[in-house]
C-alpha cells in the first residue's frame, strides 16, 4: 500500500490514516512536508522575534545602546529566533523518532510521519500563543493553553512554572498521536507503549523547561 502524507486529511480522518500507515509499504510526500514544517517553525519563531519575543535580554541595555546599535542587536535576536525555530522543529522531528526507532525497531519513516503530526500541532500552538504573548507581554510559561498559570498560583518556583507551561493542550495531543501511531505500527504491550511515551515526553518537557528557565534559547 502507498501512504500519501497529507497532514490536514490525516487530522480529519485519523482512523483511516492510522490504518493506511500500518499497512504502508511506500510513503510519498514525506520529505517535502518535513521541510515545509521546519520552515514554518522558523517563520513562526521569526515573527515572534520581530514583535519582541526573545528580545527581553536587550531590555537592560536599552539606555546604553544608540538607536542603530539597538536595532542591530534586535536583528540578531530575530535571526536567532528563526534559527531556534529551525532547530526546535528538527529536534521534535528526529530525536523522538530516533529513540522510538531504537526501542521498537519499527520503520523510521513511519515514525517521522508520526512526529510530523506532533510538530504540526506544536507549531499551531506557537502561532496561537505568539499574539497572546505580544499583546499581554507574558512568557510561554504563562500560556492560557497550558498548566503554567495554575502552577504559578500554587508556587513561585520558576522552573516548575516553565515545566508546567510546557504541558499544554497541544503537547498532550502530541502524546495521544504518538501512542496511537505506535500502537498501530508495533506489537508492543499498550501499557508499555504508554509508559515509554509518557517518560520521553516528561524528559522533553524537563529539557524545554530548563532551556526556557535559563533563557538559553534567547542567546542563540
Amino acid at each position: 500500500m502507498i501512504y500519501r502524507m497529507r497532514l490536514f486529511r490525516g487530522i480529519l480522518e485519523p482512523n483511516t490514516y492510522l490504518y493506511q500507515m500500518e499497512k504502508a509499504e511506500v510513503i510519498r510526500g514525506l520529505w517535502v512536508r518535513l521541510l515545509l514544517l521546519i520552515l514554518a517553525s522558523g517563520l513562526v519563531f521569526f515573527i515572534g522575534g520581530y514583535y519582541g519575543i526573545g528580545s527581553e535580554i536587550l531590555s537592560k541595555y536599552i539606555t546604553e545602546f544608540s538607536r542603530s546599535e539597538f536595532e542591530t542587536y534586535k536583528l540578531f535576536v530575530i535571526i536567532g529566533q528563526f534559527i531556534w525555530g529551525i532547530f526546535y522543529a528538527a529536534a521534535v522531528l528526529f530525536l523522538p523518532a530516533l529513540i522510538f526507532w531504537a526501542l521498537f525497531e519499527t520503520e523510521f519513516r513511519k515514525l517521522l510521519v508520526m512526529q510530523a503530526f506532533v510538530l504540526f500541532f506544536l507549531i499551531a500552538e506557537k502561532a496561537i500563543l505568539t499574539p497572546i504573548q505580544v499583546t499581554l507581554g507574558i512568557g510561554a510559561e504563562s500560556s492560557p493553553l497550558s498548566l503554567g498559570v495554575i502552577t504559578q498560583y500554587i508556587t513561585d518556583h520558576g522552573w516548575l512554572a516553565h515545566f508546567s507551561g510546557a504541558i499544554s493542550i497541544f503537547s498532550v495531543l502530541g502524546i495521544v498521536i504518538q501512542y496511537k501511531v505506535l500502537e498501530a505500527i508495533t506489537d508492543k504491550n499498550p501499557k508499555f507503549l504508554l509508559a515509554i511515551v509518557m517518560l520521553l515526553n516528561l524528559i522533553g518537557w524537563g529539557l524545554e523547561a530548563t532551556l526556557s528557565y535559563l533563557g538559553l534559547e534567547k542567546l542563540i
